[in-house]
């Protein structure tokens, strides 16, 4: 698989180690670079796990993919070689199909906030004056009126407190 993913040959791949990292996108090289070293170390003094695995992207056809990659490594030869044994898995449509999730998922968060702004300023908005009519016909009403006119403020007031419960129940 890894001769797939990359287009080399296995004998090409065996004789310089190198040539996997020069497919390694460059934005990725150093964290290659640094896991495989760091995984050599450990295996070279005995310390901890002998085997790696990495998510990095790599240049297929001048083409970015992504790739799992996972490696055991052998007890070092005597010359302090370390042997990786491993495989590559192409999973460029796994980390499409999460990119897809997370843009969705922030077009959902932007969503939801864009509508907790709107209604935070309807809110403001049409309460602000509801509320003044409100406390203006309550002030008129506690001045000297004529019956007709102490009707139609009521109307007001009535109309006023009805479309304010309406308005509360729609935000």
């Amino acid at each position: 698989r890894v001769e797939q993913i990359l287009g080399v040959q296995r004998k090409q791949l065996m004789d310089d180690s190198s040539l996997r990292l020069r497919h390694v996108h460059p934005d990725d090289r150093e964290l290659a670079r640094n896991t495989l070293v760091a995984a050599s170390r450990r295996v070279c003094h005995g310390e901890g796990e002998r085997s790696v695995e990495m998510v990095a992207r790599v240049l297929l056809n001048g083409q970015p993919h992504w790739v799992l990659s996972s490696a055991h490594a052998a007890p070092p030869l005597a010359d302090g070689t370390v042997i990786w044994n491993g495989f590559y898995q192409d999973i460029t449509e796994r980390k499409r199909a999460e990119e897809a999730v997370r843009a969705a998922r922030q077009k959902a968060e932007e969503a939801t906030q864009a509508k907790s702004d709107f209604l935070a300023n309807m809110s403001h908005e049409i309460r602000t004056p509801m509320n003044g009519i409100l406390g203006m016909a309550h002030l008129c009403m506690k001045t000297d009126l004529t019956p007709r006119q102490c009707d139609y403020l009521q109307k007001i007031d009535r109309s006023a407190h009805s479309l304010l419960g309406i308005i509360n129940d729609i935000l």
